[in-house]
């Protein structure tokens, strides 16, 4: 793992206990009417998760860093100077994010608060060595600190075994194009561990979901892929995607939709969740969502690009009787 410039301490100790992911039911539901999080004036969030204390993490475009926002209403500075894309957080509290003006990944270890390149080598291209990512986005660490990166503008996704020094194509890499063995700018993805290993990946501007199984050489749309639209058959920009592994629901931002929306697997359509109402600053409103977090009391968050804020969305569990579902 290769150093980088930046070293900032953390200014508080987060236990490094597994983080388990909220189950969630068929029909959970929340509410409409989201709250706003306070954030400083000036801020502009662009990508957020949530660490295993419900703390939030959240990046902020306009300082350039990665911000802790405690329960008890206070903050923290974790560490400047990056371009922050995706933000993933592993079970010991570790934060990875892309930052794709540079061309790498990079970890935030929780236990020093030392940045450490874990991917890429600054340089843009597409090396036949996988040595290299270009404007990478979405990112998931799996249980054996493996990462797996949307290689953005390399069309594909590669995966970088810990501590391995270049990556493999695990998905994509045909050029850009909508056959099924193609990506048109993936960003967001999710790997089903509980299952049977697929890649949910959002094709952002083929406005589908594919899904590509382990040594699969082609994907399978699993959401949208009916061209651009707001039907609920339909998407139109998605960005991020988490997948429920109990009920194989897939939750999407489709930002150009100014929502988000739960899609069964096997569906032909979805159903908002929220937001949906039309682009706006309402309470019931988005404008160009662009990531989205569950907290381990299932409340959604939502990076409300448009409107420079963060919504909480509450979670309604009366709607949930039945986690076996």
């Amino acid at each position: 793992m290769r150093t980088a410039t930046h070293l900032f301490p953390l200014g508080t100790g987060i236990n490094s206990a597994t983080t388990a992911q909220s189950r969630l039911c068929s029909s959970a539901t929340w509410y409409p009417n989201a709250t706003t999080i306070p954030l400083p004036n000036g801020s502009w969030p662009t990508g957020i998760a949530s660490d295993s204390q419900q703390n939030l993490i959240v990046y902020d475009q306009i300082s350039y860093g990665l911000q802790k926002y405690f329960t008890n209403g206070s903050s923290l500075t974790l560490s400047t100077g990056w371009f922050a894309g995706d933000l993933f957080i592993d079970r010991y509290d570790n934060i990875y994010f892309s930052d794709h003006y540079n061309n790498w990944v990079l970890v935030l270890t929780n236990t020093t608060g030392k940045v450490t390149i874990v991917a890429g080598n600054g340089a843009s291209g597409s090396d036949p060595n996988e040595l290299q990512v270009y404007a990478p986005s979405g990112i998931y660490v799996d249980r054996t600190a493996s990462v797996y990166i949307a290689d953005t503008f390399n069309q594909r996704v590669v995966k970088w075994l810990a501590g391995a020094q270049e990556g493999i194509v695990v998905a994509g890499g045909n050029r850009l194009g909508s056959a099924a063995n193609q990506f048109s700018f993936p960003q967001g993805l999710f790997v089903d561990e509980v299952n049977d290993g697929g890649i949910y990946v959002c094709d952002s501007t083929n406005e589908r979901i594919q899904k590509w199984l382990p040594g699969a050489s082609i994907g399978i749309t699993v959401a949208g892929g009916n061209s651009w639209g707001s039907n609920l058959n339909q998407l139109n920009g998605p960005s991020s995607i988490f997948v429920d592994t109990n009920t194989r629901i897939m939750y999407i931002t489709d930002q150009a939709n100014n929502r988000i929306v739960g899609w069964l697997l096997g569906a032909s359509s979805g159903i908002v969740i929220a937001g949906g109402n039309g682009q706006g600053n309402g309470a019931n409103q988005l404008s160009s969502p662009n990531q989205f977090a569950f907290d381990s009391n299932r409340n959604l968050y939502v990076v409300d690009q448009g409107n420079q804020r963060i919504q909480k969305f509450a979670f309604n569990a009366s709607s949930c009787t039945n986690y076996n579902d």
